[in-house]
């Protein structure tokens, strides 16, 4: 799911809608849905109990009574500067979420949900794209700048009492049916790693099962070789994550 952030309530156009999406999936027709956009992928059809469906994609204002934007925990947002500002002038929001998709491989999933949300980015112009599945506020324009963008972030914590100690995780892959990674360390330079930790989310996105607990892979530049474990995630929210051991000295904390 993504929330799109606005200072006034944008207008939809749901042909014109599956007509962009159409551009990338031939097979997308927008489907009648009340006061929704819904959108059907039937490049990606799913069978149900021996009925077919499409996986979906629906455009809608949030329910109930809600009003107004957030709050955000913009503390995991390190790629967007105008992040406070677009955060502040938000007064309402679309949400637009994936339907029926769980079951379907992560690659058919992204390209329908990303499809989708460049369709609404372009024909609404938010201010910014609150990701929930990555904790994560970004900027408009990096919709389009790889499959992951929008899906997938890497968070960066400081350990208390510990000087120098870090731990470095990806979000989102966990919603894909993939564990997420995280790296337990000291005396290595986070930003570096975190350019790590998105190639490896990005190498496990396109080669889903290539890596798993028990392998090993090479540390930044190359260098080393780093052993990965399945265990659980040391920061919420909680879930299946691959941790990366480098060894000593910069490993940190116990590993199961």
């Amino acid at each position: 799911m993504a929330e799109l952030l606005y200072e006034r309530a944008p207008e939809l156009d749901a042909e014109a809608l599956a007509a962009r999406v159409r551009e990338t999936l031939p097979k997308t027709v927008a489907v009648p849905g009340g006061d929704r956009v819904l959108l059907a992928h039937e490049d990606f059809p799913i069978e149900f109990e021996e009925v077919t469906k499409a996986i979906l994609t629906s455009v809608m204002r949030p329910g109930g009574d809600t009003e107004g934007a957030g709050p955000y925990d913009l503390t995991q947002s390190w790629a967007f500067e105008a992040k406070e500002d677009a955060a502040q002038r938000a007064t309402t929001t679309l949400l637009v979420v994936e339907m029926l998709g769980r079951t379907a491989p992560a690659k058919d999933r992204v390209t329908a949900f990303k499809a989708a949300l460049r369709a609404v980015v372009e024909q609404t112009l938010p201010l910014g794209i609150w990701s929930a599945g990555a904790a994560e506020l970004v900027a408009p324009e990096r919709v389009a700048e790889h499959p992951l963008a929008c899906l997938v972030n890497v968070r960066l914590f400081r350990v208390a009492g510990e000087e120098g100690v870090c731990v470095l995780d990806t979000l989102g892959l966990h919603a894909l049916g993939m564990p997420d990674f995280q790296l337990h360390f000291r005396e290595l330079d986070p930003s570096e790693l975190a350019g790590h930790l998105r190639n490896l989310a990005a190498y496990a996105f396109e080669h889903e099962d290539a890596i798993e607990s028990g392998h090993t892979i090479s540390g930044p530049g190359g260098e080393g070789r780093w052993t990965l474990q399945l265990e659980d995630a040391l920061v919420a929210p909680d879930r299946a994550v691959l941790d990366i051991d480098p060894g000593p000295p910069y490993a940190a904390g116990g590993r199961g």
